[in-house]
Order: structure tokens, then C-alpha cells, then sequence
């Protein structure tokens, strides 16, 4: 019934003559997670719109050209297709989110297309592991079937709505560009599980490689166009290690993102695609530095690259901070604040037992509530292992302290750090380091750094540490 009133209140809006290019967005969002809403072209903000108790909210904007925009509503987000003079809803329910957005009002046909396309190739995923055991002949014949049959449905929709000449064209990539990140995804599945394979995917299979433009600016928001130019990149990137006879599905190695990082430099000629790969790369790159020597590799590439100076220095801070993680560095001697705000040195914490830290975000409880399964599970198997875990969100001890309370972690294994006034300004940075184990030997030198939960080779790692 409540949406129903906001529908009537757009039709109210649409039937007065408007003389100034705004645009009326309004609608409800059930289960609100955040007080607003905001709305972003081309990364720039353009307006933010106050959500009521109700959980309604209008406003008008002033949108002055046709164009695809993004609106967020922490920790949510999703495009929307805007006109200037347009009056648009949508309502959704954040539990499921892009399930449940609809919209009603001018632009709604385009806005529900692009909503249940988005759907349609998130269910990619569930077709590429249906399938990508069948011969690369078939599953091309299969990704043709899907391609042809959506744009039949854009067709049928055009005649009836008359879509205008930069929707439609939008929509013919996206679905385009879908078509093709199915095919690399299914290409790299091949590659890693079946290799004997590889032979059977042809140059033919790519055919649509050499008409690509891997420089289209107009797409630069789309989340199809950019995951097929990341899942290209990392085609390329395999397709040169088997060249060079080498075993190269690590994607998250050091060499894997250094040898992206040169393709991405080579292939995209528009600044805004590549320096958004390149800053990505960058900040993935610096995670997987494990020692002085790809450290300074990593320093020259920031050096080098045509990123702003805001970015470079952004970058360089995270690699100083990153410099002090480097494998085989000596931390015994680092500090640590207790949950009684009492100091403690790490060789104190270590007790000669090997000890892992583990590191945590109260802004995401998801993987919060993974850690602790996960750890549950390796104190039991590994007793001879100190387990402890170090928050890095607050500078604020009562904070963390009341975040300990709220969690009910247990303050006897909790940490936080210490920062001096000249490390203050890095410690932003290390929100890169959520979710990671740190493992260190008895005598205090760190063996393995910046370790995912979901390493395959965690376990092999901790017996390591052991040994």
C-alpha cells in the first residue's frame, strides 16, 4: 500500500509540466541499512537523498544528460538509468536486495531490463559449472543460444517502448559483453582442470577477441564489461605461462599480477580503464609482497605508472606499511595494547610457542563470524599454536573494548595496535589486511604473511610453523 502512494505521487509529479531539467527519484526501501541513499555518475557524486523512519524517501536531482548512474545504499549498490525530467521509484528489500529491486515511473522498462539482466548473468556462474565439462564446441554453441535469445528480448521490448539510441546501445554491450566473459571464464575452468583439453579451444572460440574494444569509456561503470576485461586479463596471463612452461594458476602470486599489470599497460589505451586496473593490481600486488626485492619492483612500477599524485602517495603508503609484514622480518619486538589497555611486547605474547595472529573488522561481521568458525576448528587440531586475534579498526580504545563486549570474543585473546603520531596517518591502510593470519615462530620472525582463511595450503602452513 505504501509503495502505492509513492507511485501516485509520481504520477502527480509527471502530469505537471516540468521547466527545469531535474528529475524526481523517490520510492521505499524496506529493512534499511544506512540513514541515506546516494547517487554517483562516473564515480562523481551527484546527490544524496535522506531516507524517513517509514523508510521512504524523494528528492529532486539535477541530472542534465541521459546516462547510466549508480545508486549505493551501504553496503549495497546497483546502476540506474537516468533522463533529465524523469519521475522514477524503485523499491527494495536490502535482505535480498538485487532480487527484490523493481522499479515503476519514466525509464522503469530500461531500469527493469538492466535489473534482470544483472540476475540473468549472475546465474552465468551456475551455467559455466553446468557445463564446462562439455567440449568447447558445444558450449559455444550453447553461449550463441543465450546470446541470441537476449537480444530477441531486447528487440521485442524496443518495438514496443522505442528505447533511445544510447539505452539501446548500452544494453546490446551488456549483453555482448557478457556473452564474451562467459567464454573466458569457461576457457581458464578448462586450462586449470582439464589442461589435455586446451588444445581443443581454437582461435575460432576467441573469434570475438579482435572485436573488442578493450577502451570503451562509455562502459567503464558496467560490471559486465569491466569482469570480462579482468577475466581477459587473466586468460592472457595463463595462456603466457604455458608458453613458458610454467604452472602459473596462482592468481594471487606475485609474478601472476606483475605480469597483468604489463598487459594492462600494453592493452588499454584510455587512461580511465587503465589507470583503474593498474591502481586494483597495485593495491593486489602490494599484498603479496614477500620480501625487499619485490618491494623495490613494486616501488618502481608506482613510480611509473600514470596514476595521480593522490594515488601514488595512496599506493606508496600502503607499500611502506606493507614493508613491515615482509617474510622473515623480525617482530618481537613489535607492540601490542591488552584488553586491560596494558602494553605488551610480542616476544611476551609468544611465550616460545609459535603464534598466529589473526585480524579482524567490526565492518565485516561475515567473514568475523567465518574466522571464528575456522578458528574454532585449528585450536583444536593445533594446541601447540597460539592463536590470537588483533582488531584493526579503532583508534579509540573504549571503542574497541565495547566492540570486544558486543562480539563476545574473549578479551583474554584480543588485541589492538599501537601506532605512533607519525604511523597514525598509515593505518587506514590496513584495512588491506582484514581477515589474514600472521604466523610467527617462537624465536619472533614472521614465517608467512598476509595468509587468506581460504588458502588451500593453510593447514601445510601451520605445520610448517611447527616444524
Amino acid at each position: 500500500m505504501r509503495f502505492l502512494v509513492i507511485l501516485l505521487a509520481i504520477g502527480l509529479f509527471s502530469c505537471k509540466k516540468n521547466t527545469r531539467e531535474d528529475t524526481y527519484l523517490g520510492g521505499e526501501i524496506i529493512n534499511p541499512l544506512d540513514s541515506i541513499i546516494t547517487v554517483n555518475h562516473n564515480n562523481a557524486f551527484i546527490d544524496s537523498i535522506r531516507i524517513n523512519k517509514d523508510g521512504r524517501f524523494q528528492k529532486r536531482l539535477n541530472i542534465t544528460n541521459e546516462g547510466i548512474y549508480t545508486f549505493s545504499h551501504l553496503p549495497e549498490w546497483q546502476l540506474l538509468y537516468l533522463n533529465p525530467n524523469d519521475s522514477l521509484a524503485f523499491r527494495v528489500n536490502t535482505r535480498e536486495f538485487d532480487e527484490s529491486l523493481t522499479f515503476s515511473g519514466t525509464s522503469s522498462v530500461e531500469n527493469n531490463f538492466l535489473i534482470n539482466m544483472y540476475l540473468m548473468n549472475e546465474k552465468n556462474d551456475d551455467l559455466i559449472l553446468s557445463y564446462y565439462k562439455i567440449h568447447p564446441k558445444s558450449f559455444a554453441h550453447k553461449t550463441d543460444s543465450l546470446k541470441n535469445h537476449r537480444i530477441n528480448q531486447l528487440n521485442d521490448l524496443n518495438e514496443k517502448h522505442d528505447f533511445s539510441e544510447y539505452f539501446l546501445n548500452v544494453a546490446q554491450k551488456s549483453i555482448l559483453f557478457e556473452y564474451y566473459d562467459m567464454r573466458e571464464r569457461y576457457a581458464f575452468l578448462i586450462r586449470k582442470y582439464f589442461p589435455k583439453r586446451s588444445d581443443d579451444i581454437t582461435d575460432q572460440f576467441f573469434s570475438y577477441r579482435n572485436e573488442v574494444n578493450f577502451n570503451d569509456e562509455t562502459m567503464l561503470f558496467h560490471i559486465g564489461y569491466m569482469r570480462f576485461l579482468d577475466n581477459y586479463l587473466k586468460n592472457k596471463s595463463i595462456e603466457h605461462c604455458q608458453l613458458k612452461n610454467k604452472s602459473c594458476f596462482t592468481l594471487n602470486s606475485f609474478s601472476n599480477i606483475k605480469y597483468r599489470l604489463a598487459l594492462a599497460d600494453s592493452i588499454f589505451t584510455n587512461t580511465l580503464i587503465k589507470n583503474k586496473f593498474h591502481k586494483r593490481l597495485l593495491e593486489e600486488e602490494i599484498l603479496h609482497i614477500k620480501n625487499k626485492n619485490q618491494l623495490a619492483q613494486v616501488e618502481k612500477i608506482i613510480k611509473d605508472c600514470q596514476l595521480s599524485d593522490v594515488d601514488k602517495k595512496d599506493l606508496k603508503s600502503s607499500a611502506n606499511l606493507q614493508s613491515y609484514f615482509l617474510e622473515g622480518r623480525f617482530v618481537g619486538d613489535e607492540t601490542l595494547i591488552t584488553s586491560n589497555l596494558d602494553k605488551i611486547k610480542m616476544t611476551d605474547l609468544i611465550e616460545n610457542r609459535p603464534l598466529v595472529i589473526t585480524t579482524w573488522s567490526n565492518f565485516s561481521s561475515a567473514y568475523l563470524n567465518l574466522r571464528e568458525s575456522i578458528l574454532s576448528d585449528l585450536k583444536q587440531k593445533y594446541p601447540e599454536i597460539k592463536f590470537v586475534g588483533v582488531n584493526i579498526d579503532y583508534l579509540n580504545e573504549n571503542q574497541w573494548l565495547a566492540s570486544l563486549k558486543k562480539l563476545e570474543l574473549n578479551p583474554k585473546f584480543e588485541f589492538n595496535l599501537e601506532f605512533s603520531e607519525s604511523e597514525l596517518p598509515n593505518k587506514k591502510y590496513l584495512k588491506n589486511h582484514i581477515n589474514r593470519l600472521f604466523m610467527i615462530t617462537k624465536k619472533g620472525y614472521l614465517k608467512f604473511s598476509n595468509v587468506s582463511f581460504s588458502d588451500k595450503n593453510l593447514e601445510s602452513k601451520l605445520l610448517q610453523l611447527l616444524n
